[in-house]
């Protein structure tokens, strides 16, 4: 009877590792306490907001983006790229600020 226990505690033992590590191969973002941790995996995007609107772009387009002075600047429609089109100093300098939306 004792053997099978320990057989058991160690088949237990045994699945309960070899989940975690399981879940860190798979990509899985919790550790075995349910703490979320950052895999190798997963890769940090920067913040990328429209010049114009303020808005944060989470899709960046090709044709949603415009390159200004060696920089590429992403926008979240049509409308504010064509805004900074027509003037794109005024939403270039350190000092202007994003004018909310507008369209």
């Amino acid at each position: 009877m004792v053997a099978v226990l320990n057989t058991v505690l160690v088949c237990i033992f045994a699945i309960g590792l070899s989940s975690t590590y399981a879940g860190v191969v798979l990509g899985s973002n919790r550790n075995s306490d349910g703490q979320v941790i950052q895999t190798k995996t997963e890769v940090k995007k920067e913040t990328i907001k429209d010049p114009v609107c303020g808005m944060v772009v989470r899709d960046q387009k090709k044709e949603l983006s415009e390159e200004y002075k060696g920089k590429v600047y992403y926008f979240c429609a049509e409308y504010c790229k064509e805004v900074f089109k027509k003037d794109p100093a005024s939403y270039t300098t350190p000092e202007s600020k994003p004018q909310g939306h507008v369209h």
